[in-house]
Order: C-alpha cells, then structure tokens, then sequence
C-alpha cells in the first residue's frame, strides 16, 4: 500500500476542478484542510481541489 510517510498538504488546483477518490485497501484521511474525512476500503469520496487539502494513511494496528 503506498502511504505517505507524513500528511501529505496539497496546494488548490484551478477553480472548480474536484478529486475523485476510491479506497481499495486499508484507510485514508484527506480532504479540506478544515473539513477531512475518514475512509476505510471499498469508500469512494468526492472532494473541492480548488482548496488546500491534506492526506494521510494512519498506519494499521495489530
């Protein structure tokens, strides 16, 4: 699985433009840097890119 090794900040893309995310395996936090999301595997979210935003892979327990 690939995971950024720290959160990962975005700059925002041109206006109006939206990032489409599905999760496949494993969890995800990202979204606005005001508003992230939790997703776990089979998720799909669909998010403003014309904001800064943030990602991150919290590592998996057990």
């Amino acid at each position: 699985m690939a995971r950024p090794p720290r959160p990962w900040r975005r700059t925002p893309h041109a206006a109006r433009t939206l990032h489409h995310i599905c999760v496949i395996t494993g969890k995800l936090r990202t979204g606005p840097l005001d508003e992230p999301v939790d997703l776990a595997a089979g998720d799909f979210v669909r998010l403003p890119g014309d904001v800064r935003g943030v990602a991150t892979a919290p590592r998996e327990s057990g």
